[in-house]
């Protein structure tokens, strides 16, 4: 994000900014942030085609990197599970339900859970 600010140089202590009081983005400023997202290239290249980045991304991390931790018949399936995941953003997870929905084994959907924490792509909060 530090791309974003126009300092890709500078650490950005994010406590620093959130406590110094100063202007807040407008609304349509941190939907337009959130919708670009995180990454370097969709989120300063304003005339690039984010949905096509991202689903670029998506593909080539189910493709290259999944594959490299656990062996996946149907990518499809796989892709539909993230899709039902990130839907699920900041919710408790319910493996059942999860498994459910997408006619999947509750053990599969935990496997690829861990598949997707062991890179970095999610992070579970225990209770």
């Amino acid at each position: 994000m530090r791309e974003v600010f126009g300092h890709p140089d500078v650490e950005v202590s994010w406590k620093k900014a959130v406590l110094s009081g100063g202007p807040a983005p407008s609304t349509a400023d941190l939907i337009e942030r959130v919708y670009r997202g995180g990454y370097p290239e969709p989120a300063i290249s304003s005339g690039m085609d984010v949905r096509l980045w991202h689903s670029s991304y998506v593909q080539t991390y189910i493709e290259r990197d999944v594959r490299t931790l656990r062996a996946v018949a149907d990518l499809g399936d796989l892709q539909r599970f993230l899709f039902a995941l990130a839907a699920r953003t900041g919710a408790v997870i319910n493996f059942q339900d999860l498994s459910r929905d997408l006619g999947l084994t509750g053990k599969t959907v935990k496997a690829w859970v861990t598949i997707l924490e062991a890179g970095g792509q999610v992070l579970t909060l225990k209770s």
